[in-house]
């Protein structure tokens, strides 16, 4: 009777503990439910190490990006950061840092939430000192479960392309990470930086209403009307978003035996548009060649940063073989802007035109 009732007990307690067991099982979403996403190219840093010389004299981008990141804990605060960066106001997910401003939450606002819980200065002070500040979501933000989800927020201010090998980033919890600055993260992540896109007068109108632009012969219009990036990382490193594309043109004068640039053109797609390929409509310039146009023109491309010292590149164009002419013209950027691939086209190339290499690809229509 001892040896049943021994074994009675043990299978009351097997099956007690088998029960127990199973109620402590949760569903692995459910565990990761309130989990912060951490990308596979981000490791938790210690502050040792070699020292990251990008932030210097960035230490407010520091604190606001940690104030930003613990106030993610707040579920109406994530749901409005992606909703705001949906919008695109500039054609990529970013957000003025000033927008917020104006924003209410449900029982408050974003300026108060912040300033409530700063680790530095006022949301103020810092748009005050700096009217660009920006915040964005470079990339996988369709990823973004944004009820359930926190994200990190990485700093970018300082960075350098193609120089910087890591970023700070932050969680809600106050635990600072390396995320790595070459390789695009796998998840998603709120980018503390500078707009790139501000100042850039992309929709300028002439007295007619219509993009100013000044289109290969006889009045035919000379567009771009596809343009790809397939190796963006190689002109805008993933926490910038997505390029700022410029088009310059150079076209020969016959009359005065010079060259004169149009006013520039700009496309401003967003990362993923830029990497898979899009439809674009940019139209350069009205070519009457035999008036007064030479019959070739010079399109060169760059991508913008506008940072460093001023460049200068001297173009040449060719006038007609009869004339014996040529001239140049010079184009200013900044040095850590990317100088694309350009090419001279005549007016008697077939079209469409395509011009590229292994950093951008884009096609040359008339119209």
């Amino acid at each position: 009777m001892k040896h049943l009732s021994m074994i009675l007990f043990l299978t009351g307690l097997f099956f007690s503990c088998k029960n127990s067991i199973q109620e402590d099982l949760t569903p692995v979403e459910s565990l990761n439910s309130n989990k912060i996403l951490i990308p596979s190219t981000a490791k938790l840093y210690d502050g040792k190490g070699a020292k990251l010389s990008y932030l210097e004299g960035n230490f407010q981008y520091e604190q606001f990006a940690k104030s930003l990141a613990k106030i993610l804990k707040d579920k109406e605060v994530r749901q409005i950061i992606k909703s705001e960066a949906n919008k695109k106001f500039d054609g990529d997910f970013d957000i003025l840092a000033k927008t917020f401003l104006s924003i209410n939450l449900s029982n408050d606002s974003f300026k108060n939430i912040y300033n409530r819980n700063k680790e530095g200065e006022t949301i103020e002070s810092l748009i005050s000192g700096n009217e660009k500040l920006n915040i964005s979501i470079p990339l996988n933000i369709e990823k973004w479960n944004e009820i359930s989800k926190e994200v990190l927020v990485v700093v970018a201010n300082g960075a350098i392309e193609n120089e910087t090998k890591q970023l700070k980033a932050f969680d809600s919890k106050g635990k600072t990470y390396l995320i790595d600055a070459k390789i695009q993260p796998d998840q998603p992540v709120i980018v503390i930086g500078n707009n790139e896109r501000i100042g850039l007068d992309v929709n300028k109108l002439d007295k007619k209403g219509a993009k100013v632009a000044y289109a290969r012969n006889l009045g035919n219009a000379e567009i771009i009307n596809y343009i790809q990036c397939p190796n963006l990382s190689d002109i805008e490193s993933w926490y910038f978003g997505g390029p700022e594309l410029r088009f310059n043109v150079v076209v020969y004068n016959v009359s005065y035996s010079t060259a004169f640039s149009p006013n520039p053109l700009w496309s401003t797609p967003s990362r993923n548009q830029a990497s898979g390929g899009y439809s674009a409509y940019l139209n350069l310039f009205n070519w009457y060649f035999n008036t007064s146009h030479g019959q070739n023109y010079v399109v060169n491309p760059f991508e913008i940063d506008d940072a460093g010292s001023t460049q200068s590149l001297t173009v040449g164009v060719n006038g007609t073989s009869t004339q014996g002419i040529t001239a140049s013209y010079n184009i200013t950027y900044k040095a850590q802007d990317k100088v694309l691939a350009g090419r001279l086209i005549n007016y008697l190339d077939s079209a469409p035109t395509t011009v590229g290499d292994d950093r951008i690809f884009y096609k040359l229509e008339n119209q």
